[in-house]
């Protein structure tokens, strides 16, 4: 079982205190929205709210280039030093839309995301795959790529994908 929020917060409480008060340790998976427009809602809350940031997540200011803040959206989680800690504060896995990680062109060299959520640690579990939008050739292309896993629509489809 995979435990997964597009908020860094939630996955935090998880990784250092809900799970293992009630001694389970499940992976944990960063989802990852609009890299340059979207922001987690924790982080807008707590800004609105005036919370000390540093209290609530660690360390993850000092690894991002500007700090955290205003301006910080997924595509500052995407950041090589951030991926690194988010890897070793609370995650297992990397789950960005798939678009974010598929090769340009056909036979293109793996996205930059890919090499550096690897060179992280992060599996990737991309979002979220449909049959009527080319799910199909996507979902070929991210298991030649080597992901280990992808969210799909239809399950029946995604089985038939894995045993391929």
């Amino acid at each position: 079982m995979f435990l997964q929020s597009f908020e860094i917060e939630s996955l935090l409480d998880l990784k250092q205190r809900i799970l293992p008060a009630a001694g389970l340790d499940f992976p944990l998976v960063q989802l990852i929205a609009s890299p340059r427009r979207g922001r987690p809602r924790d982080l807008a809350w707590h800004l609105a709210q005036g919370h000390d940031l540093a209290a609530i997540y660690g360390g993850l200011a000092e690894v991002l280039e500007d700090g955290l803040g205003e301006h910080t959206r997924y595509a500052h989680l995407l950041q090589p030093p951030a991926l690194a800690w988010m890897r070793r504060e609370y995650a297992a896995v990397l789950g960005p839309s798939f678009e974010l990680l598929l090769p340009e062109g056909p036979d293109g060299p793996a996205s930059p995301l890919f090499v550096q959520a690897r060179a992280a640690g992060l599996a990737l579990h991309p979002y979220t795959l449909r049959a009527e939008l080319g799910g199909e050739a996507y979902g070929r292309r991210l298991l030649a790529l080597g992901v280990e896993a992808f969210f799909i629509d239809q399950p029946d489809l995604g089985v038939a994908l894995r045993n391929a």
